[in-house]
């Protein structure tokens, strides 16, 4: 990885062995400052890898998911998911969280 322009994480599969080093070359060639989005489904590893970053920029601040930090609930039935955000936003999965739709409050 020579260049981090135009570089899509999505199309990057990392072992969780080798996100150390991947994070470690990643700042390496990170032009500062830098705005970085990160997407991909609920446990997809999001948060490991923007800990290992925030590690290598050598940043000390504890680094939460945001995600985690606003859900009010989470429930399954019927072969579906549905999560409840502090906001009021409701999100379903009818395929074990490989995909949610919004949804609205019955």
């Amino acid at each position: 990885m020579n260049d981090l322009k135009g570089l899509k994480l999505n199309e990057i599969e990392i072992k969780e062995s080798d996100l150390d080093e991947f994070a470690k070359d990643f700042v390496t060639k990170l032009s500062i400052p830098s705005v970085i989005g990160f997407n991909g489904s609920l446990g997809a590893g999001k948060t490991s890898i923007i800990k290992k970053i925030i590690y290598h920029l050598g940043i000390e601040d504890n680094v939460t998911s945001p995600t985690a930090n606003r859900l009010r609930g989470v429930a399954f039935d019927n072969d579906t998911f549905v999560a409840v955000g502090i906001s009021g936003t409701i999100v379903r999965s009818t395929d074990n969280g490989s995909s949610w739709d919004n949804a609205t409050s019955p």
